[in-house]
């Protein structure tokens, strides 16, 4: 669903479905400088770009009969919602899109897709922080742009 112009909700999703896959996306948009100055850091944030495979055991065989096609599918789709993405920024005068620890399947997609883009470790601002006194070493999962203030 994509909805049209700033009167609308400023939350968008978009899910596109094959035979063992499933590619989806949730964006946001920030108006730092607003609608007049968007040079001021107006930006998209994709909270969460997924890609969702089918892993039950029924579906086995066919995971593996049609893994070239799937692979294209999920390719193609994923090429599509950053095609959406950007047009909806252009659209509603956003500058930036940022996209939050993408994991390595969705990196890799991203590289493959030829789309200009830069990776950057965030070491300044929007740092994820957890004060943590059990033992081993804590695994960050799902460390996405959400709840920031």
């Amino acid at each position: 669903m994509r909805s049209k112009g700033p009167s609308h909700p400023n939350c968008e999703r978009l899910i596109l479905i094959a035979s063992r896959s499933v590619v989806w996306a949730v964006w946001t948009r920030g108006y730092y400088g607003g609608l007049k100055r968007p040079e001021k850091g107006n930006t998209m944030h994709i909270l969460r770009l997924a890609v969702e495979e089918d892993e039950s055991e029924a579906n086995a065989g066919s995971r593996a009969a049609g893994a070239a096609d799937d692979d294209a599918f999920v390719q193609d789709a994923v090429e599509a919602l950053l095609r959406l993405a950007h047009a909806e920024a252009a659209e509603w005068r956003v500058n930036n899109i940022e996209l939050w620890n993408p994991d390595p399947r969705v990196r890799a997609l991203i590289e493959r897709a030829g789309i200009p883009h830069e990776f950057v470790e965030r070491e300044t601002e929007s740092i994820a922080s957890l004060m943590w006194y059990g033992e081993g070493e804590v695994e960050w999962v799902l460390n996405e742009k959400f709840g920031w203030c």
